[in-house]
This record gives structure tokens, C-alpha cells and sequence, in this order.
């Protein structure tokens, strides 16, 4: 059994699409959904709930209230504890998985056997336009279609700026740098054992998710997989552009992950380089 956990906080209707696409993947391996609530308001994340819970294993996590929505460590351990499948499998809200997602990763791990992979896929960054969940449900979303986009999550690149480096993951001396948990899959006692997402990175944009596979890669074994075929669908919004992911000198996570990861400031301050001018370090 698979266990999807998905944070959320508002945005709604990107939600509900992601909550469409994994509705596309039944028929096929057994999974649940838990949706771990940061402080949304109550009506819209009701709504959600009430619409896909006949759809879906579904559950509803509320948070108590936060000082800040951004809990997402914290989220997903809680969703992680509650689990009942072996593998846990980390999505963003925002992001909706592909037909055929799960089938095919469930492939892979049966290949995998009494492995311990901690696997990853690429994200296409796109434009939904007007389509609603409810045309990803009838089947009128051709999604190659859909026009890809320059996102600020990707630092305005089109395609996964991951992409090259996860092709040689093999040969990287920081493999855990391209593990986000907008697509990110583990097994759960491997998780526990490490004792989960760190949740003083919390409030904060950003590298729970690298600290969370570097200790899972370390600490509990794990190996490090790109999966092909594994893709999911960013979808571009209001929220994608108010976070200021450039301005890392001003990030309390980034001087945490650099302090905590040997010669991670070095390899990573490097790659920032390249990618963009507008990286603040």
C-alpha cells in the first residue's frame, strides 16, 4: 500500500486538481491520501474534503493553530505517522500526478524488492489555464497539451532544472540535493527510524526536504533513484510567485542546511551560479 502526504494551505483549487489527477491513478496499486490542513480556511479546505472523500481514501489532518502556515516538516510527519502503507510518497498540493503515476512506480519498487531506494521524478512546470478538476475527471485535459511554463519554483527555467543532474546521480557527491518532496517517495520504517522531517525548519521556505533525504541517504541507507515516468505537473500560480526563493542570504533554512551538510555551501553555491544572476547568497 502507498500513502500519499500532501500539505496544504488554501489555494484551493490547485488542490482539488491534484486531488483529480490521483483519482486518474485508481484502478491499480491500493493507496490513501492524507491531506495535513496548515491553517486553510475551514469552508475551502471543506469543500475539497467533502468533494473527493467518496473519490478517495481520504483524510483530513488539521493542524492546531500556527504561527506561521509554513509547517510543512511538521505536516508531513504527521501525515507519515498516520500512514498505514509502506511507502510514503511526498506531493506538494500544487502538484498533480500523471495517469499511470502510481502503476509505474509500483513496478519499480516490486522490481526493488527488499531494497531501500528513496526515488525521485522530474516535474513538467505548467499552465492549467481555466481547466478545473472536474475536466481532469471527464478526461478533457490533454496534458501534453498544456502550455509548459518559465516558473520562479524552477528559477525561470522551462524544463526541471534537475534534470542533468539526476541523469548522474550516481556520479553526484551531494545526491541528496535533487530530492524534493514535491515528488519524493521512501519507505516509511526507513523514515521513522531516522526520526523524520526536521521541524525547525519550519516557517521558512525551503531544504527540509534535502535534510530530511541527506539523513535518510546517511543516516538510514537509503539509495538514491531517479525514476523516468514518475513526472508530475507543477501547476504555475499566484503562490508560485510570492515566494522569494532568490534571496538566499536572507533564508534562515539555507544558512541551516549549509551548516549541518560538509561542503554543501561550496557544491550548491556553485550550481546557484550558473542557474541564475539573481541569486542573493
Amino acid at each position: 500500500m502507498f500513502s500519499f502526504v500532501l500539505p496544504c494551505h488554501n489555494d484551493v483549487s490547485l488542490l482539488m486538481r491534484t486531488l483529480a489527477g490521483l483519482c486518474l491513478n485508481r484502478g491499480g496499486p491500493e493507496f490513501e491520501v492524507f491531506l495535513a490542513d496548515n491553517n486553510s480556511f475551514d469552508e475551502d479546505i471543506d469543500a475539497a474534503y467533502r468533494k473527493y472523500v467518496n473519490h478517495l481514501e481520504l483524510y483530513l489532518i488539521r493542524q492546531p493553530r500556527l504561527p506561521h502556515p509554513r509547517a510543512t516538516s511538521r505536516a508531513r510527519n504527521l501525515g507519515m505517522n498516520l500512514a498505514r502503507g509502506e511507502w510514503i510518497i511526498n506531493l506538494d498540493s500544487d502538484c498533480v500526478p500523471l495517469p499511470g503515476y502510481l502503476a509505474r512506480l509500483a513496478a519499480y519498487l516490486n522490481k526493488a524488492g527488499r531494497q531501500n531506494p528513496i526515488v525521485t521524478g522530474l516535474r513538467r512546470f505548467v499552465d492549467f489555464g481555466d481547466f478545473s478538476d472536474d475536466d481532469i475527471l471527464r478526461g478533457r485535459v490533454d496534458f501534453d497539451a498544456l502550455p509548459q511554463v518559465a516558473s520562479p519554483a524552477n528559477y525561470h527555467k522551462v524544463t526541471d532544472r534537475r534534470l542533468p543532474y539526476l541523469q548522474r546521480l550516481g556520479d553526484s557527491e551531494h545526491p541528496w540535493a535533487y530530492f524534493h518532496t514535491c515528488n519524493m517517495i521512501y519507505r516509511k520504517s526507513t523514515a521513522l527510524r531516522i526520526g523524520g522531517f526536521d521541524e525547525v525548519f519550519d516557517g521558512v521556505w525551503g531544504y527540509e526536504d534535502i535534510d530530511f533525504a541527506h539523513r535518510m541517504m546517511t543516516v538510514g541507507g537509503a539509495e538514491p533513484r531517479y525514476l523516468p515516468g514518475i513526472e508530475c505537473l507543477h501547476q504555475d500560480s499566484r503562490s508560485s510567485h510570492a515566494l522569494d526563493r532568490f534571496n538566499k542570504r536572507n533564508n534562515p533554512n539555507w544558512h541551516r542546511i549549509i551548516k549541518r551538510i560538509p561542503g554543501f555551501e561550496q557544491f550548491k553555491s556553485q550550481q546557484y551560479r550558473t542557474q541564475s544572476r539573481e541569486i542573493r547568497l
